[in-house]
């Protein structure tokens, strides 16, 4: 949702201001049970603090009559939407109290901010709470930076994954044991960025081409094996692998060539 409200601000050139902001030792400064306990006692609702913060704003208008919460929030992670630069400032006026209320505190380094002012990134806009420029910043997977496009993940992405095939075509593992660690983990780090980012599919379809390459490899098979050989399901030599570009389809079936 919140790259969605970026572009749209991109591209109706609206104004929009984003900040992330991380909480210091969220879960270790203060007793678990002396929270729950606490809470039950005083019959206190769910997300307290974020709902006294979102009163000293409205929501985040993106233009067309959509408007969007100004506080979402990720286990320890907290990310600010605002159409207006006032109502940042007072959100995050409101959040700084509230910290200091409950005897929490925010990290200073971990927080960004990413402003957009008629469409276009505007560096020139600080805010208080931490005076820092706009950097490149991943929120659940996602990385945000001044370009606000999805092209260059597409090429790290890909070059993710030439470094770690090459990383397990070197390790001394035999071949069955290079394919479970293609299989079981770079496999499952490589979707993440496809899922969570717009990369066009030809660079899913390189990647795939890579993976194959080295999986004919460690097999010890022709390189003239056709991919159906190796991925297909209903063959009497069935091999328990699953292709990248079928575990991105199902999970994204919208997922088409750029």
């Amino acid at each position: 949702m919140i790259w969605e409200a970026i572009q749209r601000a991109k591209a109706e050139k609206l104004n929009l201001d984003v900040v992330w902001l991380d909480l210091a030792n969220a879960y270790g400064s203060v007793p678990h049970e002396m929270i729950q306990l606490a809470l039950r006692m005083y019959h206190v609702p769910e997300k307290v603090i974020l709902k006294a913060a979102e009163g000293s704003a409205g929501p985040a208008n993106l233009g067309g009559g959509c408007s969007m919460p100004l506080l979402k929030a990720f286990m320890d992670d907290t990310t600010i939407i605002c159409s207006k630069e006032d109502e940042t400032m007072r959100m995050l006026t409101r959040l700084d109290v509230l910290m200091l209320w409950c005897r929490m505190e925010f990290k200073p380094k971990k927080f960004r901010s990413l402003s957009i002012r008629k469409g276009k990134v505007d560096k020139a806009t600080t805010f208080t709470v931490a005076d820092q420029r706009i950097q490149t910043v991943k929120s659940l997977g996602r990385c945000y930076d001044s370009c606000i496009k999805d092209a260059r993940r597409g090429a790290e992405t890909l070059d993710l994954a030439s470094e770690r095939l090459l990383a397990i075509n070197k390790c001394g593992l035999q071949g069955i044991f290079k394919i479970c660690c293609l299989q079981l983990m770079l496999i499952l780090k490589l979707l993440w960025p496809l899922l969570a980012h717009d990369i066009c599919s030809t660079t899913a379809e390189a990647i795939e081409a890579k993976i194959n390459k080295y999986t004919r490899k460690w097999l010890g098979v022709p390189p003239g094996l056709s991919d159906v050989a190796m991925y297909r399901q209903k063959a009497k030599l069935k091999l328990s692998m699953k292709s990248i570009l079928e575990s991105l389809n199902a999970a994204k079936p919208d997922y088409s060539p750029c």
